[in-house]
């Protein structure tokens, strides 16, 4: 499978396909990938890749502002850079999301200090207080 496509070798069934792997009926790229949003000039997507960091640049006010990711394959394939023009959005979940954020350079500055990567912002609570939901369903034995 390609690591990245365009609006040209993709449709709306590579997504079912992978969809068709797990017990669900739809999923994200399902729904919101239609065939009119994989025709659109601007839209590029990048399958079974990930972003590994955003990367800031000093704008003219001397400001730190994202500007660009850092994307791959694996860990160890060549890293490729998608750069922004207005926004980068991150949406990667409760676990994804903070984890892009401290690799990136935002979070706690000692933290990232210590595990040598750069701070753009010291955040204190990025990656903290994370509470995972659990389900639990209750079973209870009746006897007649």
């Amino acid at each position: 499978m390609a690591t990245s496509t365009s609006k040209d070798n993709v449709s709306e069934d590579t997504f079912r396909g992978q969809a068709a792997n797990y017990p669900i009926g739809s999923s994200a790229a399902t729904a919101y990938l239609t065939s009119d949003v994989l025709s659109r000039g601007n839209l590029t997507i990048a399958i079974e890749t990930m972003v590994e960091k955003v990367v800031f640049s000093e704008n003219d006010e001397g400001e730190r502002c994202a500007t660009s990711v850092e994307l791959s394959k694996s860990p160890t394939s060549p890293r490729y850079r998608a750069h922004a023009t207005r926004e980068i959005i991150l949406c990667g979940g409760a676990i994804a999301s903070p984890q892009l954020l401290l690799l990136s350079g935002i979070g706690p500055a000692d933290e990232l200090q210590r595990l040598k990567i750069d701070v753009v912002q010291d955040l204190p609570a990025v990656g903290k207080d994370f509470t995972d939901v659990c389900n639990c369903i209750p079973a209870i034995r009746i006897s007649c």
